[in-house]
């Protein structure tokens, strides 16, 4: 089995080999793609200069389902392995027709197992992108053992329940292949798996106990794996190890006989396995409803310094730290040079890390995009919410993704964190409106070839405008040189209903001289730590009643995502935001003044309910509803269209 990456949640696929008499001439069907079709001379010269025997007969090739088209270089891996196992199952019948029932070239099933991995010429293995999701994949339609890349070691064991071959060779995957051909099909997964905190756990090598230890995941084979080739009918441990030299130089040691000398705790097969520790669990919160430990996050983002570096803008900070604390999106506004970029680029500091199912899809976003770090000793899972800045000249495409294999956009590599548009009208309207959707479902559906994938896409929209095109607009002691009309054309590009969703809207004035030589007025630490205690208030209070199981049924990852104050329904918006007798005739009397819509109203709430979450207040004051409104209301110097 391998996997074919298209979108989101891809395609199992089966590989299927049948080997005939005629021209020994390798045919691929099923829909291959150009890298697919590359991929039977990467096979040939991979599998003659691993010292391995290339089938003289004709090679006919099959993926299925056949009406998906496939693409990339994954198959090359599961493909070669095929044609060994098929060339040795023809062998082997030959020899005993009568116990294989005269079959030829068509390798028996044996257990099922998922192989991912690009040839180089020499037999080395290329890590692959998308490993996370074909294991998930996998998982789900009920495959347990994997041959991977070592590169992807560490990415496919982040899904728990299953069992991982990393490989660094094209022998390795081979003895890896046999080492579950010899199981029986229809076996319990757990019976031949290594077990957690299992100290001696065993795995099955031509009939013996092999020992595996669980500390370092090593498959300790047993030195004379030299048996003939047809001592079985069937696809046995020995018919494989036949086609090796008795001695053959591996990736780690030698994969031939064990060297005089070695360590019995060094495995002489360049291969590891091991049941997957479920880290996304462990590290990342458990069931998703606990909190994890957090983690600095300043390397993730590449910054070296915090707000401690922002001056003259307590007002702009106070409003990132109220749109981090209530999930809630923000636009600032405001001449060049007064610091909005370098805020609002700092915003995800503020964030806390990522809760255990929030992180495996972002980790498996990022892996079908091959944006996951590779190498063994890198740790792939995603615990920092990511924060994406695409150009101002992206294309729809590249925003909401299909590119290629319908590839992920920014918006869905936004999942679970921060997109900011700096600069957002000089992006073109269409790609700005395209937003209004994922904001408003937190996900997004792309389309291409005929198909279509559904990617996760919940993020916080943070936009940075100037006021208008030269940037003076409004700006005292400066001369704008825009005309009214340019000025209008100019927010045009920031349609109503885009900004309606933006519940924050900041104007950001040029700071006081006298604040740029002051000492930092703000501490990044204490402002994590004034939205960790807001984001526990509102859990506590929203979070159990959300993942209640409501008539019967269960709660899903959206329901508990609710509990930010942005999310609240407007039926939980009444029950939430309880209002004092005086906050709450303040209330109207806002609503009035600014002649603020049914959106703008329970966003006022919202906020307020963010405001109190704070201070730790259990009603929302006068005063909270005051910040509110001067919050959500514009500037009254802009175009009328807007205030």
């Amino acid at each position: 089995m391998s996997f074919s990456a298209f979108g989101y949640e891809g395609e199992v696929i089966k590989v299927e080999v049948d080997l005939r008499r005629g021209l020994p001439v390798v045919d691929i069907v099923g829909l291959p793609g150009s890298a697919v079709k590359e991929a039977k001379e990467r096979i040939r010269a991979a599998i003659r200069n691993a010292a391995l025997p290339f089938p003289q007969e004709r090679i006919l090739i099959n993926l299925s389902p056949a009406d998906l088209k496939k693409e990339g270089s994954a198959f090359d891996l599961p493909i070669a392995l095929a044609v060994l196992r098929a060339q040795v199952h023809a062998s082997s019948a030959e020899e005993t027709p009568e116990l294989t029932g005269g079959a030829r070239g068509c390798a028996r099933e044996v257990r099922r197992v998922m192989v991912l991995g690009e040839l180089e010429l020499s037999g080395r293995i290329r890590p692959v992108r998308g490993t996370l999701a074909a294991v998930s994949a996998g998982l789900s339609a009920h495959i347990y053992d994997y041959i991977v890349p070592k590169e992807n070691e560490a990415e496919a064991r982040i899904t728990p329940g299953v069992r991982v071959f990393a490989v660094q060779e094209l022998r390795a995957a081979l003895v890896a292949c046999q080492q579950l051909a010899v199981e029986p099909q229809d076996a319990p997964h757990e019976q031949f798996a290594p077990g957690w905190g299992q100290s001696n756990s065993v795995l099955l090598w031509e009939g013996k106990q092999v020992s595996v230890e669980d500390t370092a995941h090593r498959v300790h084979l047993p030195a004379d794996t030299g048996a003939s080739m047809h001592q079985d009918a069937g696809m046995d441990a020995g018919a494989i190890m036949a086609l090796f030299p008795k001695r053959c130089p591996g990736a780690v040691g030698e994969t031939g006989a064990r060297p005089e000398g070695t360590a019995p705790g060094v495995s002489p097969f360049p291969f590891s396995v091991g049941r997957s520790t479920g880290d996304a669990s462990d590290s990342a919160g458990g069931t998703g409803q606990e909190r994890p430990v957090q983690h600095w996050p300043h390397a993730a983002l590449g910054l070296t310094g915090g707000f401690e570096d922002v001056r003259g803008q307590r007002k702009l900070i106070r409003a990132l730290q109220i749109a981090a604390a209530g999930g809630h999106h923000l636009i600032a506004y405001g001449a060049p040079g007064c610091g909005k970029t370098l805020s609002l680029s700092r915003f995800a500091l503020l964030l806390p890390d990522l809760d255990a199912r929030t992180a495996l899809e972002v980790t498996r976003v990022h892996s079908i995009a091959g944006l996951l770090p590779k190498g063994a000793e890198q740790d792939p899972l995603m615990r920092r919410p990511p924060c994406r800045t695409p150009h101002s000249s992206a294309s729809a495409e590249g925003i909401i993704g299909g590119a290629g294999t319908c590839l992920p956009g920014e918006i869905s590599l936004a999942h679970g964190g921060v997109l900011f548009l700096d600069e957002a009208t000089q992006f073109k309207r269409p790609v700005l409106e395209t937003l209004r959707t994922p904001l408003e479902t937190g996900q997004i559906t792309v389309s291409r070839a005929g198909k279509s994938s559904t990617y996760p896409a919940r993020f916080q929209l943070l936009l940075a405008v100037n006021p208008c095109a030269c940037g003076n607009f409004g700006v005292q002691h400066k001369v704008c040189t825009c005309a009214p009309q340019a000025v209008e054309r100019y927010w045009r590009k920031l349609t109503a209903p885009l900004l309606d969703r933006v519940d924050l809207r900041v104007e950001v004035l040029p700071p006081a001289s006298h604040t740029l030589l002051s000492e930092p007025a703000c501490c990044t630490a204490r402002l994590r730590k004034t939205v960790a205690c807001a984001l526990e208030a509102q859990w506590e209070r929203q979070g159990s009643c959300l993942c209640a199981p409501i008539n019967g049924r269960s709660s899903t990852v959206e329901d508990w995502i609710r509990y930010r104050n942005a999310r609240l329904s407007p039926e939980n918006v009444q029950r939430w935001c309880m209002l004092t007798d005086d906050a709450a005739r303040e209330f109207h009397r806002a609503v009035g003044k600014e002649q603020l819509s049914g959106r703008g109203g329970h966003a006022v709430l919202k906020i307020a309910r963010t405001i109190a979450d704070i201070e730790g207040a259990a009603r929302l004051q006068v005063a909270h509803v005051q910040e509110a409104v001067a919050l959500r209301t514009w500037s009254a110097l802009l175009p009328h269209s807007l205030t």
